[in-house]
């Protein structure tokens, strides 16, 4: 790693010292396995262990990534084709534009995790069941109107459809639709992203900032590594 991109790492390394602070207690969220994924092929079965995305650990990344797409010497160097670009998680040797793909994808996936930890706030609720949990595992048996309805409608309605971000902020909710359909789906099924710039990625991570927002006004999904860094524990 050279000098500029080292003294970037440690401009990093200052964002969010909350985020180094619970990561400190990772068995609060450490990783829970969940059933073997299978698929046939040529008439054998094959079986794949899953387990959560630790949400602490995603947002720090993509906290990452946004002071990065912030960086006037980190967008300088995605305007050059030729040499990796390197992050504190990575060195990219493909071509910029894709390395925004994934920056976008990510942030996406860690607020789809933030919002399936739901299944904490049952607990704390005392909502949790068997049924329930079986739904957690798996949003989709919801049946929703297209994955921004089942994370982000149907999943936190099990606990209160109150909670459903088409009633708690309809212009909200009808952005993260439309993202989804045009931005989210595509990028998740075959697509990149076409000439990005880091404006414009800088401008979605902010739209998913407010997803993340309204999430935790009904979902404290940090609750179990703050009590376990409480002063009384």
């Amino acid at each position: 790693m050279d000098r500029g991109v080292s003294a970037l790492a440690e401009r990093l390394r200052l964002i969010a010292p909350e985020f180094r602070s619970c990561l400190r207690t990772v068995e609060c969220w450490d990783t829970v396995a969940r059933g073997p994924g299978k698929w046939n092929l040529n008439g054998s079965c094959s079986d794949f262990a899953l387990e959560n995305i630790p949400i602490v650990n995603i947002q720090e990344e993509v906290t990452t990534h946004k002071a990065l797409l912030a960086d006037d010497e980190f967008r300088k160097r995605l305007l050059n084709i030729r040499d990796p670009v390197e992050t504190p998680y990575l060195i990219w040797k493909g071509l910029p534009k894709n390395l925004l793909t994934y920056f976008l994808q990510r942030a996406i996936l860690g607020v789809e995790a933030c919002v399936s930890a739901a299944a904490w706030e049952a607990r704390a609720l005392d909502l949790f069941t068997d049924e329930l949990a079986q739904k957690m595992e798996d949003p989709f048996r919801l049946r929703g109107q297209g994955t921004a309805d089942v994370f982000y409608n149907r999943l936190p309605g099990l606990l209160d459809p109150e909670y459903a971000l088409e009633r708690c902020d309809p212009r909200l909710w009808a952005t993260t639709k439309q993202f989804y359909k045009e931005i989210r789906n595509p990028l998740f099924h075959g697509y990149q992203l076409y000439r990005p710039e880091a404006e414009q990625v800088s401008e979605a991570l902010a739209l998913l900032d407010s997803v993340q927002a309204w999430i935790e006004t009904w979902c404290r999904w940090h609750r179990g590594f703050e009590s376990k860094m409480s002063p009384s524990s």
